[in-house]
């Protein structure tokens, strides 16, 4: 959404424009600009098959002359540490690069962002079989980028020529009215293995009894792609999260295909609990009501506090911690 406000910003011709997707992001049908997805695990890994990394390389840039008809392009990313965003970059025909908004990262400031090093022996080797295609890059690179294109003035501190873009969520229809409610954003940090079943347990019906106190009987909720795709993991949220609290809330699942940045800009009237999504951060800049229980999951153990310690400040001054800690 935000590269489509770049391109109407920029005024950029449609036809020039293509997207580069990674994660197994889906496109939009409705997009008119063509999409690609590109393979996430492009990389000069350590490998006595020498010329294996060349190989892989040049397949992924036979998907970009592909996709970019062989012309030279200018390239949009969210930042330079990844292996995808490296290849691009030292593509012969990258003529450009410029910053495009992407979560909480976006909001932290160089010095807190450290990227993935392979240690100076490993990236030295991994360069030399990569061809200098696979750089050791850091998360920004001031020297080399032109803007960094954001929805926010918080977007990008301490970066220059930061260029803040219009809102880009659309206005939709939910049905019933979510007016009211409030919906709960319940962050893979168990599926990820970041914060045990227990202590996640413990923090969300925190969070209910907090959010029951206040007068909420509504509570919406949709699971993250991970958590929705595992059979335990809705079990666990059904039966243990939200089970206990059936006769105080009236619980409801949104659909998968929901925008919950849609959601929050379409209704004022709707509040969101979150433990550190991005989703909250988003709500919160739409002017909505954000409760986070990050801060109180912080004070529960060394783990969890270097967890939340990673979310940029912007993130707790928008929204209001809960229980209070």
């Amino acid at each position: 959404m935000v590269t489509r406000q770049i391109i109407a910003v920029e005024k950029l011709p449609v036809a020039a424009c293509a997207y580069g997707l990674l994660r197994n992001f889906k496109p939009d049908p409705t997009d008119p600009i063509r999409a690609q997805p590109l393979p996430d695990d492009v990389i000069a890994p350590l490998t006595w098959r020498l010329w294996n990394p060349r190989q892989r390389i040049a397949a992924f840039d036979r998907v970009i002359a592909a996709l970019t008809d062989g012309d030279d392009f200018t390239l949009y990313c969210p930042h330079t540490d990844m292996p995808a965003a490296r290849l691009l970059l030292t593509h012969p025909r990258c003529r450009a690069l410029h910053y495009v908004e992407e979560g909480t990262a976006s909001y932290l400031k160089p010095a807190d962002l450290r990227g993935h090093s392979a240690g100076p022996f490993k990236a030295g080797i991994r360069q030399f079989l990569s061809g200098g295609r696979v750089p050791e890059l850091p998360y920004y690179l001031p020297e080399r980028f032109g803007n960094a294109y954001g929805i926010s003035p918080h977007s990008f501190p301490e970066l220059p020529r930061q260029v803040v873009l219009p809102l880009p969520f659309r206005q939709i229809v939910i049905s019933p009215d979510p007016s009211g409610s409030v919906v709960l954003v319940p962050d893979a940090l168990v599926e990820f293995g970041f914060v045990a079943p227990e202590l996640m347990l413990h923090v969300l019906h925190r969070l209910l009894d907090e959010l029951m106190a206040r007068g909420y009987r509504q509570v919406l909720y949709k699971l993250h792609p991970v958590q929705a795709q595992r059979p335990e993991s809705r079990k666990f949220y059904a039966e243990e999260v939200f089970a206990p609290f059936r006769d105080h809330f009236t619980v409801r699942e949104l659909p998968g295909t929901t925008s919950l940045e849609d959601l929050a800009f379409s209704y004022p009237d709707v509040a969101f609990a979150v433990v550190g999504s991005s989703t909250g951060l988003y709500a919160a800049i739409c002017g909505r009501k954000v409760f986070t229980v990050a801060p109180y999951l912080g004070t529960q153990n060394e783990r969890a506090a270097a967890i939340m310690g990673r979310l940029p400040k912007i993130f707790f001054e928008l929204t209001e911690a809960v229980p209070g800690v």
